[in-house]
């Protein structure tokens, strides 16, 4: 399974290269996809979770969560 994640950028101020940034180099640090261009507009990212343990979506999602969160004050 996996999910395609985008946002109004002129509400939350990054781009997926940012969020895909920041969440590598975070801690934890997660890798997810994307986060590059798609007709000249910046896409969303992509995230797989065939290898996660159960609980770990809750870290990736509160990591996502604060980005965003973050981004948009």
């Amino acid at each position: 399974p996996s999910l395609h994640l985008t946002w109004d950028t002129n509400i939350i101020k990054m781009d997926g290269k940012d969020l895909n940034e920041r969440l590598w180099n975070g801690n934890p640090g997660i890798e997810v996809m994307g986060g590059g261009t798609m007709g000249g507009i910046r896409e969303g990212i992509e995230l797989s979770v065939w290898q996660l343990k159960p609980g770990q979506e809750k870290i990736v999602a509160n990591r996502i969560k604060e980005e965003l969160l973050k981004a948009s004050i």
